[in-house]
C-alpha cells in the first residue's frame, strides 16, 4: 500500500510539473509515468494481497486495504499534481 501511495504521488508530481512541455507530451510521459514510477507501483501485488485477505476470511482488513489503497492513491496523485503544478509555476 505504501509503495502504491508513494508511486501515485511521484507520478502526480511528474505529470503536474511537466504536463505543459512538448517533450513530456510527445515521449516523456511514457518513460516517466509508465516506465520508472509505473514499474515501482504494483497493482498486481495489490490485487493478490487483497484476494489473499479475502480467501483467509479476513474481510474487514481486505476491504480496508482495497478501499484505502484506491482512495489513498487517488488522493496522493491529486496532491502530487497540485504540488507539481505549483513547482512548475
Amino acid at each position: 500500500m505504501i509503495i502504491n501511495l508513494i508511486g501515485s504521488f511521484a507520478i502526480g508530481i511528474l505529470v503536474g510539473g511537466q504536463m505543459d512541455t512538448a517533450w513530456f507530451n510527445s515521449w516523456g510521459k511514457y518513460l516517466l509515468v509508465t516506465g520508472v514510477p509505473g514499474g515501482f507501483t504494483t497493482y498486481s501485488a495489490f490485487a493478490v494481497e487483497t484476494v489473499q485477505l479475502f480467501t483467509e476470511g479476513r474481510l474487514v482488513p481486505a476491504l480496508v486495504y482495497s478501499v484505502g489503497t484506491a482512495v489513498g492513491c487517488v488522493v496522493a496523485a491529486w496532491l502530487g499534481l497540485w504540488l507539481g503544478r505549483g513547482l512548475a509555476s
